[in-house]
């Protein structure tokens, strides 16, 4: 751009074409764009790597609390170690029971041993039949007690009485478990000890995992007061709010009840809209028609077949059953003809004016005096909407 300056008497004026720098700048800015859109793109796929790396790892470490949690819970209400449980939940789930079924027959033998100690006879029996005491099992761990009524069972040959022992015993979890007991106290241990060569979780490891369920109960239970801390909040206000509304909505019900002539305006103003709207629709389809006049023999043939096509179509047959319905109940009821009655009486003027209407157009139209005949038409239209409000009230 030419800038002037004064010197002296003499008037100097120095141009430049500054299109150059423009251009430049346009690169440069381009150029920063696409290096943004670069930048952000990487930005995407580094988050998208991070979530495919930390969203497997998130998910293992909500499996490994579950699984933990679970083993720590049962550990302290059978008084097995967590690692045997784990290793015997593996036994279990060979044999088609689960690590539930362990807890139920481990606690049920703890509930006949003691019975057996206070002499009940169901309990001692039922030991006796296995040959072994209750002081006998009393003197072991709970995981020894299991072991051993486990390789009793598993000596008994007869079905029946092994079933019926086991479920003395070991209550419904004792037949549930006989085919982790089919091999004895030997394949037992085989069993715990593969579930040991394949990572079973310790004892150790269940604690741990205890703690973090703990961990994402304290998070969710925080989250969860944080929320209702916020509408605690917010509860005067929105409590000031819910009040203004109630005691609004019982004054406008009160209005309502005492100025019903006025609704009743309301509502017939918009069926006199409505009203007017049809008849636009009608004069519209007056014009179509003349159009269609016009067009020839050959335009109303092709037409003819598309509305035969219609009436022949599901949805025609569908409307014309609900038409023949309608014309039953108008015609054959006494409900139905009381209401035509009615409809008569109200709208029978109106429907006349409405085809007043229609005549003035078509005449004008054929006269070819299109712009008297739209004159004719909006009076008309006019005279028909102030009667239908009339109607209305």
């Amino acid at each position: 751009m030419a800038k002037g300056r004064a010197v002296g008497d003499v008037f100097i004026r120095i141009g430049g074409d500054d299109a150059p720098l423009n251009k430049a700048l346009q690169r440069v800015s381009a150029r920063l764009t696409s290096v943004g859109r670069q930048v952000a793109t990487i930005g995407r796929n580094f988050a998208a790597s991070g979530a495919a790396i930390t969203g497997p790892l998130l998910l293992a470490a909500r499996v490994y609390s579950q699984l933990g949690d679970q083993l720590d819970k049962i550990s302290a209400r059978t008084g097995v170690a967590a690692s045997s449980l784990a290793e015997l939940g593996n036994a279990a789930e060979r044999g088609g029971a689960n690590i539930e079924a362990i807890e139920k027959g481990i606690r049920r033998l703890q509930v006949t041993v003691y019975d057996a100690e206070q002499g009940l006879a169901t309990a001692t029996d039922g030991l006796a039949a296995l040959g072994v005491s209750a002081q006998e099992l009393r003197a072991l761990s709970p995981e020894d007690q299991f072991l051993a009524i486990a390789q009793r069972l598993a000596d008994v040959e007869d079905v029946t009485l092994r079933a019926a022992l086991a479920t003395r015993v070991l209550g419904r979890a004792g037949v549930q478990l006989l085919p982790v007991f089919a091999g004895g106290a030997g394949a037992l241990a085989e069993l715990r000890s593969e579930a040991r060569r394949l990572g079973a979780l310790t004892t150790a490891e269940a604690t741990r995992a205890a703690v973090l369920t703990d961990a994402f109960f304290d998070l969710a239970f925080a989250g969860k007061n944080l929320v209702a801390v916020i509408g605690a909040a917010i509860a005067p206000e929105l409590t000031a709010v819910a009040k203004l509304l109630a005691s609004a909505a019982g004054a406008a019900v009160n209005f309502i009840r005492d100025n019903r002539a006025l609704v009743v305006s309301v509502a017939a103003v918009g069926a006199a809209l409505a009203a007017v709207g049809v008849t636009l629709v009608v004069v519209g389809g007056g014009i179509a028609i003349v159009g269609f006049a016009a067009a020839g023999l050959a335009a109303g043939l092709a037409a003819v077949a598309a509305a035969a096509a219609v009436v022949v179509s599901p949805v025609g047959l569908v409307v014309a059953g609900i038409t023949a319905a309608v014309v039953a109940f108008a015609t054959m009821t006494d409900a139905g003809r009381r209401l035509v009655a009615f409809l008569r009486d109200r709208f029978g003027a109106l429907l006349s004016d409405f085809g007043a209407v229609i005549k003035t157009m078509v005449a004008g139209l054929q006269s070819g005096n299109i712009a008297e005949a739209a004159a004719s038409a909006m009076s008309r239209v006019r005279a028909v909407f102030l009667e239908a409000r009339a109607c209305i009230r």
